[in-house]
Parts: structure tokens; sequence; C-alpha cells
């Protein structure tokens, strides 16, 4: 039996089937980031500044509030995966923790101030943003290896167009319009889960 309690905002796991792979993340998430919050983004004046200063930068493409998202030692949910979350889904919530996993590290790493320049785009915030792409491949490369570990079909084209979508599509504000080379990510992280 294994219990977390995060922020402002209660969720308990104490049901969960202690195979199931979000235990470990959620133990490692706990060693690693022993300060950790995970609070809804409703909840959060602080996102809400970030939400609308995002929104002007991309022209109001780019519309914070529909994902999660995180800053150092917290992890911010969307309102649709807050409603997961207390829903007990624990497969979304090991696909989405360990998403945001990576970028907790590579806050720690980079620093909150490079980080978020970094996530605004370089050479344009939209369209070519590619240190957005950067910061968001190996990010959605350890959910799909999560996905896996849940048992989700990560090889049908289904699964494929979504992942690539995330990059050419219009939910990272168009951040990388050139979708051979996003193939290439998704083929990279689907042989180095189906090759162990």
């Amino acid at each position: 039996m294994i219990t977390f309690q995060f922020g402002p905002t209660s969720f308990a796991w104490e049901d969960y089937d202690a195979n199931h792979p979000v235990v470990a993340t959620l133990r490692q998430l706990k060693t690693n980031f022993p300060e950790l919050q995970i609070i809804p983004k409703s909840e959060s004046l602080f996102r809400r500044i970030v939400y609308w200063t995002l929104l002007i930068l991309t022209f109001g493409l780019f519309k914070d509030t529909k994902f999660t998202t995180c800053a150092k030692n917290r992890i911010y949910l969307s309102d649709s995966d807050a409603r997961l979350f207390k829903a007990y889904l624990p497969s979304i919530i090991h696909m989405v923790l360990r998403h945001e996993e990576v970028h907790l590290g590579q806050i720690a790493y980079y620093g909150r101030v490079e980080f978020y320049l970094r996530y605004l785009g370089f050479p344009l915030p939209v369209f070519f943003a590619w240190t957005r792409a950067m910061i968001e491949k190996p990010a959605y490369q350890a959910e799909m290896k999560a996905a896996w570990e849940c048992r989700r079909d990560v090889t049908s084209d289904n699964y494929k167009e979504q992942w690539i979508s995330k990059f050419y599509g219009k939910t990272y504000a168009y951040m990388w319009r050139h979708t051979k080379t996003v193939e290439k990510w998704y083929e990279e992280g689907l042989r180095a889960i189906t090759s162990g």
C-alpha cells in the first residue's frame, strides 16, 4: 500500500496494484524531487500569468491551459488531467508523470530562466521553435515508453500520428513543421523501447 499527498489538492494512491509501473514512478519522483507538489492549474495564480504571457507571445496560438506543465518542484495539471488524477486512472497518471519528470530534470539542469527561454522557442516561437522541440522530444519519448509499459499499442498508425502531430500541430503552436524530422524522433523512441 502506498499513499502520496501532493500540494493543496491531495491525491491518494493507496489502492494501486504494487506491480503497476505508476507506483515505481511515484517513488522515484518522491526520491528525486522530495518537495514535489502536484497542483491543478486552476488553483495557481502563477500559471494564469504564464498563460497570458504565452498567449501574447505566440499570437494566440499557444493555449497553456490545455496541457499539464511544470516548474521547479511543481507539476501543474490541466483541467482534463486533474480530472483523470482524481479518478485514479493509473496508466494515464503514469504517462503524465513520466513526461513531466523529464521536464523537472531539464529545469534542474538548465535552471528555470534558461529552461523557459528555451521553451519560448528559437529561432521563432511558432513554426520553427527548435529549442522547444528539443525540450519536448525526450519528454514525449519518455511518455511513449510509459504507454508501452502500460501495454498501449505505441506501434499503431493512430498513435504515431497523434505523437507526431504534437510537434507540427497547434497543441504547441506548430513548434516544428518538418514532419520527416519528427517521424525520425518517433522511430528513434520506438526502437529504444521495443529493442529493450
